[in-house]
């Protein structure tokens, strides 16, 4: 009680024992989580409904998105984990969240290949412990993801969740947790049109809100993982890296450590060009010690290319939300990066007019807990102060073929910023007499092939009854709910109530890998004495 009074203060941590004393009660508040790139934060809505930070074993707010995987025994997560970088001693697992909805991490980590959301899990599970040093056990969660995230993203989000050992997993938008936030502060009106810009490490996230009455509805959003943080230090990087392959004939980034020495080394230096003309990047080198110089101006340079294509998806969130530059009354800007100098003079040039309201990177976290305490709300009856109107975060379309050419096509199903839950319709055809199944196959994303898309699976409906005649119509049913999660179901005719058809796709995870990873989850943290 001592350690929560000096954090919260005495009146807010009497609350929270008091809460804790009600009959049958497990925890106050489920909690909000933000898996950031290069680090991961959770916290609460304290009894009071302000929410607040969790911190980690050593009193940090943040626990690095790093996983160091060696046997069960010798595992590690976070800063346990960056702390093997020196001796190389175990394989290890950087910026998760990027590769959810791959099918494996980008390299195996010792002998084996692993999911992303079993890699993701286990740092949820060792944030979430940490985490019940200050509140009761937690087993509710809404984990923020990228706006831009489908179907894959969203759903290996939610598996991350259920392998950590969390029983309900929610999800919410990680630019509509910002903007819940911000509005959550003492004297800001909900009011007027605002635009969410979230350059974090990983990725740039955009989003348009409108405001009316008691509802806050999104018109539009986009991102990209291509144009995040780290994309502005690779342009260091590789600058860094080409003169020590020209004047030495070392090249860092073909070495683990070295590598990510050199990462490092280079993300300060962006930092310190935020505040500083010029920054230098020290580097061991054999048995010497380089340093680079870099000028503000030579940075900026660099990254010209990067900053067209932020002002581009920028500008087409803009133009899809039907808005000018002039109808931006407030820009919500978030994350790390976002505070570069070129950055904000680009928003300059796109959106001059609007005011700039700058939120630190806590934000994610903090509205994923407000996201997380309007829903149990909901669940319970009670009234929330306003509601969201979301839309979908890409485009779901069917494969199908060009009948001129016989080439696969992408056939478009649910559009990109389509209004959430929504439900769509297709009706297919028997193909011959005494059909016994139909196939369809999935895909997600803006490209016109299905080859630029990504695969979400194949639905097979295998009840057609026994005699169906050629041409006989078959109805599919696709639905994306608030969660922005895709089901699908089948039926024969207007009459007949339809069934779930799964989505199986190669190498997706079934219940059972789920299960299977979720007790490997348990035994390392227990077995590596994090649990």
């Amino acid at each position: 009680l001592a350690d929560l009074q000096e954090e919260h203060g005495d009146e807010e941590a009497g609350g929270f024992f008091s809460g804790l004393r009600a009959p049958g009660r497990v925890q106050t508040f489920p909690v909000g989580i933000d898996i950031g790139t290069s680090g991961t934060r959770i916290a609460w809505s304290n009894t009071n409904g302000v929410p607040k930070l969790l911190a980690t074993h050593d009193g940090s707010v943040e626990t690095p998105s790093t996983v160091a995987i060696d046997g069960h025994m010798n595992s590690a997560v976070g800063e346990f984990a960056l702390s093997r970088l020196a001796d190389r001693s175990a394989p290890m697992a950087f910026h998760l969240k990027k590769h959810l909805g791959a099918t494996y991490y980008p390299s195996p980590l010792g002998d084996e290949s692993y999911h992303p959301e079993v890699l993701a899990g286990l740092l949820i599970a060792k944030a979430v412990m940490d985490a019940e040093r200050t509140i009761p056990t937690v087993k509710r969660a809404v984990i923020a993801v990228p706006s831009y995230f489908g179907e894959r993203g969203r759903q290996a989000a939610q598996h991350a969740g259920v392998i950590a050992g969390l029983e309900t997993v929610d999800l919410v938008a990680e630019p509509v947790a910002v903007a819940s936030y911000y509005y959550q502060q003492d004297g800001v009106s909900r009011a007027g049109k605002d635009l969410v810009v979230d350059l974090g490490a990983g990725k740039l996230d955009v989003m348009a809100i409108e405001h009316s009455k008691d509802t806050s509805s999104v018109k539009s959003s986009d991102g990209s993982e291509g144009l995040g943080g780290n994309a502005f230090d690779k342009t260091i990087v590789d600058m860094v890296a080409d003169g020590l392959k020209s004047g030495y004939g070392v090249d860092p980034r073909e070495n683990d450590r070295e590598c990510v020495m050199l990462w490092q080394g280079c993300e300060i230096a962006k930092r310190e060009l935020t505040e500083n003309e010029q920054a230098s990047i020290r580097l061991a080198v054999g048995a010497q010690t380089i340093k680079a110089q870099l000028t503000r101006n030579k940075f900026e340079g660099l990254c010209d290319a990067l900053l067209v294509r932020c002002g581009e998806l920028i500008e087409g969130v803009l133009k899809r939300a039907k808005w000018n530059a002039a109808d931006v009354d407030r820009i919500l800007l978030c994350g790390g990066a976002s505070q570069m100098p070129m950055f904000r003079r680009m928003l300059d040039k796109i959106v001059g007019e609007a005011e700039v309201v700058p939120l630190d990177q806590n934000a994610v976290a903090l509205g994923a807990a407000i996201h997380a305490g309007h829903r149990r709300a909901m669940q319970q009856g009670d009234n929330v102060p306003y509601k969201w109107e979301l839309v979908t975060g890409c485009t779901v379309s069917i494969v199908g073929k060009n009948v001129k050419t016989n080439e696969p096509v992408a056939v478009k199903l649910i559009p990109i910023n389509t209004s959430v839950p929504i439900r769509a319709r297709k009706v297919f055809e028997t193909f011959q007499n005494n059909q016994r199944s139909f196939e369809i196959q999935l895909i997600e994303g803006e490209g016109n092939t299905p080859a630029t898309c990504m695969d979400l699976g194949k639905c097979t409906y295998t009840d057609i009854p026994e005699g169906t005649k050629a041409n006989t119509a078959i109805s599919f049913q696709f639905r994306i709910d608030r969660n922005g999660r895709l089901s699908v179901s089948v039926g024969m005719d207007d009459e007949e109530k339809p069934v779930p058809v799964p989505l199986v796709r190669d190498h997706g995870m079934s219940g059972a890998d789920i299960y299977k990873w979720k007790e490997w989850v348990e035994t390392v943290m227990l077995c590596s004495g994090m649990g």
